[in-house]
């Protein structure tokens, strides 16, 4: 009896390990900018700051999984605050790249500020883009 309490206990501590290490492994930050013409002020999200967590790669992946603009020429412009990147700009549903310029690239787990803005909204359209940052 104390053997099968023995396994079933391991497997359990296996089966909490290899859990927390997925969650390590998904360290991308969602983002959601949206803009609505005759929304309230506090639903209107236009710009905001991100932060995420470096994986010690080169560059910052961003991920747009949805992208909706009324406005023509609308878009996202993105980049890092605290490390030096090129900036990009997200208009429609595929990857970007902001690419750390010189010898700043962050080791793996520091954190990175990404300052995000929805541009070129207008007040009679709407603009929405979500999707992820790592």
């Amino acid at each position: 009896m104390t053997k099968i309490i023995k396994r079933i206990a391991a497997m359990g501590v296996a089966v909490m390990m290899m859990s927390s290490m997925a969650v390590g492994a998904s360290a991308a930050q969602s983002y959601d900018l949206h803009y609505s013409s005759g929304a309230p002020n506090n639903y209107n999200v236009v710009g905001k700051t991100y932060n995420i967590t470096a994986t010690g790669a080169s560059c910052i992946t961003v991920t747009s999984s949805y992208f909706r603009s009324g406005v023509s020429g609308g878009y996202v412009s993105a980049k890092a605050t605290n490390y030096s990147t090129n900036p990009i700009s997200v208009n429609s549903t595929t990857t970007y790249y902001m690419y750390y310029e010189g010898n700043t690239i962050p080791k793996k787990n520091v954190q990175v500020k990404v300052k995000m803005n929805l541009v070129n909204y207008v007040s009679s359209k709407s603009l929405v883009a979500r999707g992820t940052i790592k």
